[in-house]
């Protein structure tokens, strides 16, 4: 998982935001799915910081805890209201809280106009699991 956002990480030199990651706690091997459901709500919150927020600095925190791994992807971008009184119909918010769900986690995202977003996944896992 590790070697996989970091090869996500890796931007083109386009004038576009640069993209950090940070691992936090002692690496170790997770169940394949949870992974995969991390890996692609990395991209998912990645892609969503390139595309709409116009940030010039993006973070991916990446912690194992003792019986978690928290995902945090966090941008100086343009924000939104989190609470629009008309939603847009949009799925990549939908897809992170399912994709998490799905392997028994959560997704919250923050964010102000002006101020930025952060997505934050945090998903429990077996320390028997790999």
């Amino acid at each position: 998982l590790t070697q996989a956002l970091r090869r996500l990480a890796v931007r083109p030199d386009d004038g576009g935001a640069a993209v950090a990651i940070n691992v936090h706690g002692e690496p170790r091997q997770l169940a394949a799915k949870v992974e995969e459901e991390l890996y692609r709500i990395a991209k998912e919150a990645l892609t969503n910081s390139i595309r709409h927020a116009r940030a010039s600095v993006i973070g991916i925190d990446l912690t194992f805890e003792s019986a978690a791994v928290r995902l945090v992807v966090r941008d100086d971008g343009v924000g939104f209201d989190p609470h629009p009184t008309d939603p847009p119909v949009t799925f990549g918010i939908t897809g992170m809280l399912e994709r998490a769900a799905r392997v028994g986690g959560t997704v919250s995202v923050a964010s102000t106009p002006g101020g930025g977003t952060v997505v934050t996944a945090l998903i429990p896992v077996d320390e028997e699991a790999g």
